[in-house]
């Protein structure tokens, strides 16, 4: 017998909240925080704009911003584990992290996985920290790793999550060089920042916790389309629609059919174009996909906290009623072609 994947905890930071809760709830009342950067300017000389963190110190970059982004959201999540039981041994921490990019290197990976390993709360052994993902779809392939051991019985609990963010000026001076920035480009983004983690187990680390399941995953897959660092595909949304397709073949059409699609639709022409073609080989596996929910708008793009920030906007919307049905669809696709689609639900009343 199969075992169900649970989530079971939420954590964020983000330019709109400083809690999973209340950051779901900024971008539900639809608050942004889209700002010019009181320091970095762009080629032209102008200030870029993006969804920045306050709470943050402006000089802090690179690996330590990152985990001062992170350490936060993780212990919120170990707070929520916690709060009934003190847990044994050491939790699994499934992470995604910033692709490879000027200003991000793999000492820079290194660095935060080392600064996570160390994060301390009460009642939470040290947790085991792990790089399985990279880009926008990493923390979803990290949840689909994670439901994979759960449903095959190898782990009881598991938590999966990424962070990331723009504002350091290599990366900046990048994404400006390839037109990516918006506001020079009118196919760029707005640059945000961010982390966010899930806790994610079966139903018996979850009873031992005394956590209610917030949502239960009945689908994944992830699959690699071309880079686009060098080239853009020529059939945008093959393996997009091939994630998808997969990550949904346990649904029955059409009594079960996607109510809500959350993505990573950023403002970029590529990512538009690989949604409206991934449509036309899935719409029969969902409600509505032109009603998809694209959060970027309130706290930027977040880069490989996107995954897990999607998750955790399916999870209030169940939580506080305003969802349009159980049935909910995240997915992401990473610069260099990692493509990810997971399925959750609601869970059972």
């Amino acid at each position: 017998m199969t075992t169900t994947a649970h989530i079971c905890a939420i954590g964020a930071r983000t330019p709109v909240g400083l809690l999973a809760e209340t950051s779901a709830a900024a971008v539900r009342a639809g608050i942004s925080r889209i700002t010019e950067h009181p320091v970095l300017l762009d080629r032209h000389g102008e200030p870029v704009y993006g969804c920045i963190d306050a709470q943050l110190d402006l000089a802090l970059n690179g690996a330590q911003r990152l985990l001062a982004l992170s350490r936060p959201a993780l212990t919120e999540v170990f707070t929520k584990l916690s709060a009934n039981v003190q847990i044994n041994g050491s939790v699994a921490v499934l992470l995604a992290l910033p692709e490879l990019r000027p200003g991000w290197a793999n000492h820079d990976s290194d660095a935060v996985v080392h600064g996570l390993t160390a994060t301390q709360a009460p009642g939470v052994a040290a947790p085991h920290v792990q790089v399985v993902g990279h880009g926008h779809a990493g923390a979803l392939h990290a949840l689909g790793l994670a439901t994979q051991q759960i449903e095959a019985g190898a782990l009881e609990l598991c938590i999966v999550g990424g962070v990331d963010s723009y504002f350091d000026g290599p990366v900046l001076n990048w994404l400006d060089k390839r037109r990516l920035l918006a506001g020079n480009s009118r196919a760029g983004f707005i640059p945000g920042e961010a982390a966010a983690f899930t806790a994610v187990g079966s139903a018996m680390a979850l009873r031992a916790l005394g956590l209610p399941s917030l949502a239960t995953v009945r689908g994944w897959h992830s699959t690699i389309a071309a880079d686009r660092s060098n080239v853009t595909p020529a059939t945008p949304g093959t393996a997009l629609a091939d994630a998808i397709n997969t990550a949904t073949r346990g649904l029955q059409p059409p009594q079960e059919r996607i109510n809500d699609v959350l993505c990573d639709i950023n403002g970029e022409r590529y990512r538009s174009e690989e949604w409206a073609f991934t449509m036309l080989h899935t719409h029969a596996r969902l409600v509505d996909g032109t009603r998809y929910i694209a959060p970027t708008s309130a706290w930027g793009d977040t880069g490989a906290a996107t995954g897990s920030l999607l998750s955790a906007l399916a999870v209030r919307a169940w939580a506080r009623g305003y969802a349009s049905g159980p049935l909910a669809m995240a997915w992401a696709g990473s610069f260099g072609g990692l493509r990810s689609a997971v399925v959750l639900q609601a869970p059972s009343v």
